[in-house]
């Protein structure tokens, strides 16, 4: 798994950037940055893009390369991303090959939660696999378990948390991608 810290300290310095640099440009603190840098906070996924567009990269770029013409993606070969300390790990199922959609195998485990309240272009949809988790858009908050889908309009602000005992284990389904 990629140490998402490590990376983006990597990158940054790579451009001859410095943490005062990214904050002025994402409108985060310093202190903010360098503790995602040590692995002390999580960013969100919305932090993460930020980071990403200051650093001039996609954020699939924060994973693993996978050749981008392989049309089946085997177990053992998924990039794999846990940012942090958050306890959600994201899997991508299928290859960067610029999708109109993208399939996410993610592992929420107990507590755990998808970060700040989130919009953004595009739609969503979900289907839980194993456990429970705890999805609010707007200002409804649904509780699904196995076997239960959810399927909405991601302009509305939306986060997820798994309110479980177990680990969550669902398939998330965004479009347009967020990591490619």
């Amino acid at each position: 798994m990629v140490d998402i810290g490590k990376r983006i300290k990597q990158l940054r310095e790579e451009r001859g950037l410095t943490l005062k640099n990214i904050a002025d440009n994402t409108g985060l603190s310093v202190g903010f940055l360098s503790q995602v840098e040590r692995n002390i906070t999580d960013p969100s996924i919305a932090s993460l893009k930020k980071i990403a567009e200051v650093l001039g990269i996609k954020l699939k770029e924060f994973f693993e390369k996978v050749p981008e013409k392989k049309v089946v993606v085997r177990k053992d070969e998924r990039n794999k991303l846990l940012i942090g300390s958050s306890k959600i790990v994201y899997e991508l199922l299928a290859p960067a090959m610029n999708r109109k959609m993208e399939p996410i195998l993610k592992m929420v485990e107990p507590n755990a939660s998808s970060g700040e309240v989130d919009g953004h272009e595009g739609e969503e949809f979900a289907i839980i696999l194993q456990g429970v988790l705890e999805v609010c858009i707007g200002n409804e908050v649904y509780v699904l378990q196995e076997g239960d889908s959810i399927y909405f309009d991601a302009n509305q602000p939306h986060l997820y948390r798994n309110p479980g005992t177990e680990k969550c284990i669902c398939i998330w389904v965004v479009t347009p991608p967020t990591f490619s």
